[in-house]
This record gives C-alpha cells, sequence and structure tokens, in this order.
C-alpha cells in the first residue's frame, strides 16, 4: 500500500522497515489523517518505496512522469483551495495528473501508486471534477455583445452561418529545437521524428492571439 503502518509495527512483526517521505506535504497529510483515524494504524507514514509518489512529495523533476512542472502543479492546488492541500487532496492531484498524463488503464494507475483499484476510480473521478470547475475560473470565453460580435466576424470570413457561434481558432505547429542532451531527450522527438516542442494558439478576430501556450511534448 502508498500508506505504510509504522516502524515500530514493522519491526515488532519482523519486517524491514520501510523508509517514510518526510516532506512538509506528506508529513501535514499524515497529520490530518491520523486526527480522523485515531485508531488505525495505517496513516503513520508513506511508503517511499512507491516511486511515483517519492517522485511527487520530493524535489524532482516531474515533466516526464507528470508532463507538467511542479510549479503548474502547486498553482493547480492554490486554485483548488485550502481542502484540497489536506488529506488526500495531493493524493487525488497526483493520481488524477498522472492517469491523465499517461492515457492508463486504472489498473495500471492503482500498480503504479500502490493502491486498491477502487481507490484510483474515486480519486480520478474526483480529480477530473474538481480540475473541471475550475474552467469558469481559467477559461474566459466572450459573453453578451462580445460573443455575438465574435461570431458574426468568423460568420463573415467562413461566409457560413455555421460558424456564428465560433469564438476562436484552435491550431498547433511543431517549433524544431535541438535534442536535449540526457535520456529524457528522446522525449522531445515527435510523431514526424525530429525533437520539438508544441506551440498551440487560439486565433480570434483582429489578428489576436488569446491563448499560446508553448510547452513540453
Amino acid at each position: 500500500m502508498a500508506v505504510a503502518t509504522t516502524a515500530d509495527q514493522q519491526e515488532e512483526s519482523g519486517e524491514t522497515p520501510i523508509p517514510a517521505l518526510e516532506s512538509a506535504n506528506a508529513q501535514a497529510i499524515l497529520l490530518h489523517l491520523e486526527v480522523q483515524h485515531p485508531h488505525s494504524p495505517n496513516y503513520k507514514r508513506l511508503n517511499s518505496s512507491v516511486l511515483v509518489l517519492k517522485l511527487y512529495f520530493g524535489d524532482g523533476c516531474l515533466l516526464k512522469d507528470f508532463r507538467t512542472s511542479r510549479d503548474s502543479l502547486e498553482a493547480l492546488m492554490r486554485c483548488l483551495g485550502p481542502e484540497r492541500r489536506l488529506a488526500w487532496g495531493h493524493m487525488t492531484v497526483s493520481t488524477t495528473v498522472y492517469w491523465l498524463a499517461h492515457g492508463l488503464s486504472y489498473s495500471v494507475v492503482s500498480r503504479a501508486f500502490q493502491v486498491p483499484l477502487s481507490t484510483v476510480h474515486r480519486l480520478v473521478h474526483q480529480g477530473v471534477e474538481d480540475i473541471a470547475a475550475l474552467r469558469h475560473t481559467v477559461i474566459r470565453l466572450p459573453a453578451g455583445p462580445e460573443l455575438e460580435e465574435v461570431g458574426q466576424g468568423f460568420q463573415q470570413l467562413a461566409n457560413s452561418p455555421a460558424f456564428s457561434s465560433c469564438v476562436g481558432a484552435i491550431d498547433g505547429c511543431h517549433i524544431r529545437i535541438k535534442t536535449p542532451p540526457g535520456p529524457s531527450g528522446q522525449d522531445y522527438v515527435n510523431r514526424k521524428l525530429f525533437p520539438s516542442i508544441q506551440l498551440q494558439a487560439v486565433w480570434g478576430l483582429q489578428n489576436r492571439i488569446s491563448q499560446g501556450p508553448l510547452e513540453f511534448p
């Protein structure tokens, strides 16, 4: 399990103690769980033999495993609010982002995090709902008179009423780069077999770009 018993209990049973994750986030989670479950021995420490948890609660780069930076994950946690920074909030976010990053089945994520399949199902569903609820905060679409004006503009450009509700044209391109050194360099090779980073842009009327993220492939 991702959450292990205490070292004393492992020593009494003859098991080899499993090193705990000692980061501030990990300790805050365990303290909260210990208060909620005072009679359970299973919420004393996080199992650092679970490599994906060790990476998430450590200081390493998250891009390869979570396809996003640590700064972006911390920004997501702030957007989700203080409640999600307690207890299973970090587990919910880490499991959900990992699942989204790789498109894996629940059973594969269950083995990666060493938690039951039903727990992965619950965490992912909760995480997706929480993230989707932020769309009105982080995504701005035209509304009212502005929406009508933008729709009419795209209708005139396309010469078709089918585009009267269009708010932008989205496209992307690969920007060629030198292959980064190290084993992660191959992660930048795209489907056309050359190294690149991806630019995606939403193009509005009057030649304005409303969004233009330049990201890890």
